[in-house]
C-alpha cells in the first residue's frame, strides 16, 4: 500500500509543478471566471435599464400630446420590466386621470354644441385644476359665460323675464361671469 501512496503523491506533486511551469494559478482562475460568468448579467441588467428609460421617455412624450393611451401603453411597458420602478405609479395615476379629464372634456363639448349650457357647465368644471385640459376648460366656461350673458340680455330687451333670469343664472353658475350680471 505505501509504493501506491508514493505513486499518487508523486502525480500529484508532478501535476502541481505542471500547473505552476505553464503559470496556472488557481487563485487567479476563480476571478477570472467568476467575472466571465457575471458579464452577461451585467449586459442583462443594462439592457433591461435601457429598455426601461425607453418606455419611460416614450410614456412622457406621450403624456406631452395628450396621447394617453399610448401613454398608458408605454408606462406599463415600463412596469412590466421593472415593477420596483420610482415614479411609475405616479405616471400611471398622470394617465389615468388625464384620460378621465379628457373623456370628460369631450363630452362637455359634445354637450355644448347641443346648448345644453347647464350640463356643459356641470362637467368643464368638474376637470380637476392639476388636468392639461383645466385651461381649455376655462377657455370654454369663459365663452359660455359670454354667450349666456348675451342671450340674457337679449330675453331681458324682449321682456322676457324668466328667460332673462334662467340666463344670468347660468353665467353665473360658470364662475367666469362679468360683474355686470350680477347687477341685472
Amino acid at each position: 500500500a505505501l509504493p501506491i501512496l508514493a505513486c499518487v503523491a508523486t502525480v500529484w506533486l508532478s501535476l502541481l509543478a505542471y500547473k505552476n511551469f505553464i503559470g496556472f494559478r488557481e487563485d487567479q482562475a476563480a476571478p477570472k471566471a467568476a467575472a466571465e460568468a457575471a458579464k452577461p448579467a451585467v449586459d442583462l441588467a443594462a439592457q433591461q435599464k435601457h429598455q426601461v428609460d425607453d418606455a419611460l421617455r416614450k410614456a412622457q412624450n406621450a403624456v406631452a400630446r395628450q396621447q394617453w393611451e399610448e401613454a398608458d401603453q408605454f408606462a406599463h411597458q415600463a412596469l412590466d420590466l421593472d415593477p420596483l420602478r420610482t415614479g411609475l405609479d405616479a405616471l400611471l395615476a398622470k394617465v389615468r386621470d388625464e384620460k378621465k379629464a379628457g373623456a370628460k372634456f369631450a363630452q362637455a363639448e359634445q354637450v355644448l354644441s347641443k346648448k345644453d349650457y347647464g350640463t356643459a357647465i356641470s362637467l368643464h368644471r368638474q376637470i380637476p385644476q392639476s388636468s392639461s385640459y383645466r385651461t381649455q376648460a376655462d377657455a370654454a366656461l369663459d365663452s359660455i359665460a359670454q354667450i349666456l350673458e348675451m342671450e340674457g340680455d337679449a330675453a331681458c330687451a324682449k321682456k322676457e323675464w324668466s328667460a332673462c333670469s334662467d340666463k344670468y343664472s347660468l353665467a353665473l353658475s360658470t364662475q367666469k361671469a362679468s360683474p355686470a350680471v350680477t347687477q341685472k
